[in-house]
């Protein structure tokens, strides 16, 4: 039931694609990661502009209150928030403190080395690509368009020759599947301010999580 764009309406636009994409991506996280099932359903949204792109999943529940609002809702329930820049070739990436405010680290773009398989897929009327990667530790699996020459996906993943459509954690414990695209974006407003260099970098975020657990 995920419904795609019109790929040949997107290939007869593709010369737009400085004016921006908007993804909007279905996504399920196992909140019990690696002791049983019970996963929670997330909207998410990939907004892409002029080399900089942010990626933030908010609950569903949440997101169908919200409809026919332009306001973007940022709560406690927010998660997997990443503003990604190529031109200084970084990340940041959010994490929720035990007071429920968020902090903000900064990491390396696109640090996973994909292997590209010659297995593909229609996923509605894309052809799709796989390519699989171990990232953080955990093995991942991406389908990626080719036609659709965007280098992002959802969360912190990309850096493939196109966008990636379908993506997910060996066990599906992280889950995501595209199912719109939005073309002509323009003056989209950033959720997170540009100074990255203010954030900590990747081992200040093994130290707060190691300070954390010992709490």
């Amino acid at each position: 039931y995920f419904i795609l764009f019109s790929l040949q309406v997107f290939a007869q636009e593709k010369s737009n694609l400085n004016q921006g994409i908007r993804v909007e991506y279905k996504c399920l996280f196992n909140v019990k990661f690696e002791r049983e099932k019970q996963f929670n359903t997330y909207e998410g949204f990939l907004t892409i502009q002029s080399g900089m792109s942010t990626y933030y999943s908010i609950p569903e529940k949440q997101q169908k209150s919200a409809e026919g609002s332009l306001d973007i809702i940022i709560e406690t329930d927010t998660f997997l928030r990443v503003v990604k820049n190529s031109t200084r070739d970084e990340i940041l990436f959010g994490t929720t403190s035990m007071n429920g405010k968020e902090i903000l680290f900064r990491d390396s773009l696109f640090p996973m080395i994909w292997i590209l398989e010659k297995e593909s897929k229609l996923i509605d009327s894309l052809e799709c690509f796989k390519a699989i990667t171990l990232f953080k530790g955990r093995n991942y699996v991406a389908w990626y368009c080719p036609k659709i020459p965007v280098p992002d996906g959802p969360w912190k993943l990309g850096g493939l020759p196109g966008l990636i459509i379908e993506a997910y954690e060996e066990n599906k414990d992280l889950y995501f599947i595209a199912r719109g695209i939005n073309l002509h974006i323009s003056n989209s407003p950033p959720l997170i301010n540009n100074d990255f260099e203010k954030y900590p970098d990747y081992p200040g975020y093994i130290k707060y999580m190691n300070d954390v657990l010992q709490k």
